[in-house]
């Protein structure tokens, strides 16, 4: 649920964003027949303060570059050694969701319990690659789809869009078995933990005996479902690991992207060596004993006594990777001994495995201190600064040679407060390594180094050869690192405010005084000043040229902050284009601003009778009176008025009306259960947004109302 100042924060980010939208073929009218709906678990998902970081790996073990990850309302991509992180998460009852898509690959969602840091290893199978089939079929037929002894039976005439409509032409069909004996299963599989719910909503573990995902197209890529009332039947072959007494009955479940879980949908019974049974949905199905859960937790350390982080702990069907303290903590089936290791290839091939085995324990046991300690391996750290020793924020990593193969160490951040970083390298390893330094809006520079199989210290300095961004300028870079744009900040404008739990930043350029530069921070936490989920969004008229850029997912960190002043830094992937040139490109908009603090302003008026009395008035058209609240806020140098009601969702719907028949145009709509918020433009450049939420907003008087309305006039 969005408070008062992150609705004002959306404002400012929607309209570039909307500008960045690219209008959707309406769908041909045809006959209507509703998709079918699975059943689904019964959890609370909202927004929660988490760090989840991690990789996104081929099945091959090579970085995905450019994977799009959403968790919630925070979405991010991958960087060129498939790393990303998180600062804000979908929370499901608990637990973290992402959700990892990339053309060409199947879709994966990972999901586990939310704990301080989490840190996760993330495999995606690509489409055409080992265990996986790909065929086209007209719709109007059947189809079997194959692989491994894996089939599913798509019934003729059965498919439509998502909007309802029957479809008749050529289907994509591609199809990925997952079988618990492959190596990569824990990290290939959706979730992380098989934790499921029952039909009688019953938490339990479960025990894999084979997975398949189902991904159904049209001839324009748009997905498509069973209709409600089809059936598809699929026949699981039995893994060879897992042959001896096969039960004469197993249930089916299907994984639930919101939540997180896998759902019980269906039984499957045994016939000869295989199961068969039927689902009413394509996604990813498991066939899975259930049982009640046992949680093991534990420490990895090397034998230095020093925590060894993002290591993969392997524990039968399920993993976790160690935290920055090197915890760990899985749910294993009830009753079940199970073997606890770091695999050889997860912590550089090293020998003699370390595992520890536990005995089976009754479900709802807690087994703790179950640790693990691996040899010690070179630890390469140091500071990187400039000719003054200031601290830099730069990442870093290393290529080096083994056995004529280079290999490509995981990347290390330096601190921007002290430029301290750290990395961890095989053991054994000598001979030259080149380490890439890249700082925040600068080119990388190399450094080669002769390691010599032991910790060693290295520092990056900075020579001037360099030109870092200035505190004032913002640059966005291109795909090929060439300049796109580059204005100066007017500080007249610069406008920075904390309010409640939101950090948000406002100016606009000095050659182009009718511009607009935002930074949203939607959970400000002075413990953490390091974020990941920041809104950046740029219009500017330069030149006689219009630009746009917008990121909802970007890095913020905050070096510097007291009553007077804050200085922070920006790093934002996200898409840009002009006027001029329509065509939409990855860009890389970065800088280090120094801007003074500005405090909020507000005053409160209630039952509020006379709409003529409002500043809005001359804006919009009248909509409903009385208004139980009217809040006058003056905000990042805007003054703003917020109409809050006690209202139901038909004068919600009212007000939308009011507004259409009035000239204004819908221009970015996000509707869920907990109601809708509607973002709406008129000819010039002014916004109204309307929110509704039946459970109740937050207001800036400590009281809840169902309907807010914030006109926002931009330029």
């Amino acid at each position: 649920m969005r408070n008062l100042y992150m609705t004002l924060l959306v404002c400012f980010a929607t309209l570039a964003m909307s500008a960045c939208s690219r209008s959707e073929p309406t769908p041909s009218p045809g006959n209507t027949v509703k998709p079918a709906e699975p059943p689904t678990a019964n959890v609370d998902v909202r927004m929660s303060n988490a760090f989840v970081e991690g990789t996104v790996k081929s099945s091959f073990g090579e970085p995905l570059e450019g994977v799009n990850i959403t968790s919630g309302e925070a979405t991010t991509t991958s960087d060129v050694n498939g790393n990303f992180s998180f600062s804000r998460v979908a929370d499901a009852s608990g637990r973290f969701v992402l959700n990892f898509s990339k053309t060409g690959y199947f879709n994966v969602t990972r999901s586990g319990v939310i704990d301080d840091n989490v840190t996760i290893n993330v495999v995606m199978q690509s489409k055409g690659g080992a265990n996986t089939a790909s065929v086209q079929f007209n719709a109007f037929e059947s189809e079997i789809i194959e692989t491994r002894g894996m089939q599913v039976n798509i019934p003729a005439k059965s498919l439509v869009t998502l909007d309802g409509r029957e479809y008749s032409g050529t289907v994509q069909a591609d199809m990925f078995y997952l079988s618990p004996d492959n190596a990569d299963f824990t990290e290939l599989m959706p979730g992380s933990d098989l934790a499921a719910v029952r039909e009688d909503e019953s938490e339990v573990t479960l025990i894999s005996y084979g997975m398949v995902e189902v991904s159904l197209t049209d001839d324009g890529g748009n997905t498509l479902q069973l209709k409600e009332g089809e059936r598809s039947e699929m026949t699981f072959p039995i893994p060879e690991t897992m042959r001896d007494n096969p039960p004469p009955t197993i249930p089916l479940w299907y994984f639930d992207d919101e939540s997180g879980l896998w759902v019980e949908e269906g039984i499957a019974t045994l016939q000869g060596d295989v199961y068969v049974g039927e689902v009413g949905h394509f996604s990813w199905h498991n066939l899975d004993v259930p049982a009640e859960r046992v949680s093991i937790s534990g420490k990895v350390t090397d034998s230095r006594n020093r925590p060894v982080s993002r290591v993969t702990v392997t524990v039968e069907q399920t993993s976790a990777v160690t935290n920055a303290n090197g915890e760990y903590s899985v749910y294993v089936p009830e009753n079940t001994p199970v073997t606890v290791v770091v695999e050889s290839e997860d912590y550089f091939n090293y020998s003699p495995v370390a595992s520890v085995d536990v005995a089976g324990y009754p479900g709802g046991s807690v087994v703790r201190d179950v640790d693990l300690q691996l040899p010690s391996v070179p630890v390469i750290s140091g500071r990187i600064t400039d000719t003054s020793g200031n601290a830099i924020l730069a990442s870093i990593y290393c290529e080096y040679e083994a056995n004529g193969i280079t290999h490509t160490s995981d990347v290390a951040y330096s601190s921007s407060l002290t430029g301290e970083y750290a990395l961890r390298l095989p053991l054994d390893i000598s001979g030259s390594a080149t380490f890439y330094i890249e700082p925040l809006g600068s080119d990388p520079i190399t450094r080669v180094v002769e390691l010599t199989g032991e910790d060693q210290t290295l520092n990056i300095e900075f020579d001037g050869t360099l030109s870092p961004i200035d505190g004032s300028v913002i640059q966005i870079k291109g795909p090929n690192g060439n300049t796109l744009f580059a204005a100066t900040i007017n500080p007249e404008t610069a406008y920075a405010v904390i309010a409640e739990e939101a950090f948000s930043y406002l100016a606009s350029f000095a050659d182009s005084p009718e511009s607009m530069f935002t930074v949203g921070v939607e959970m400000y936490d002075d413990s953490i000043n390091s974020y990941n989920t920041a809104s950046v969004a740029l219009l500017c008229m330069l030149n006689g040229v219009y630009h746009v850029f917008a990121a909802e997912n970007s890095h913020v960190e905050i070096t510097s902050v007291d009553n007077e002043s804050i200085s922070f830094v920006v790093i934002a992937n996200g898409v840009y284009y002009t006027d001029t040139d329509t065509a939409e490109v990855e860009a890389t908009l970065s800088a280090t601003i120094t801007s003074p603090l500005n405090k909020m302003n507000m005053d409160m008026l209630t039952n509020v009778t006379d709409w003529s009395s409002l500043k809005c008035a001359e804006l919009i058209p009248e909509l409903l009176t009385p208004i139980d609240l009217v809040a006058y806020i003056s905000y990042m140098g805007i003054d703003v008025e917020a109409l809050y009601y006690h209202a139901t969702e038909a004068e919600a719907d009212e007000v939308c009306s009011r507004l259409s028949s009035a000239g204004w145009s819908p221009i970015d709509e996000q509707r869920t259960e907990a109601g809708y918020t509607i973002a709406y433009m008129d000819s010039g450049f002014a916004m109204v947004m309307v929110q509704y939420e039946p459970d109740g907003i937050e207001a800036p008087d400590a009281n809840r109302y169902t309907l807010c309305v914030i006109p926002v006039t931009f330029l």
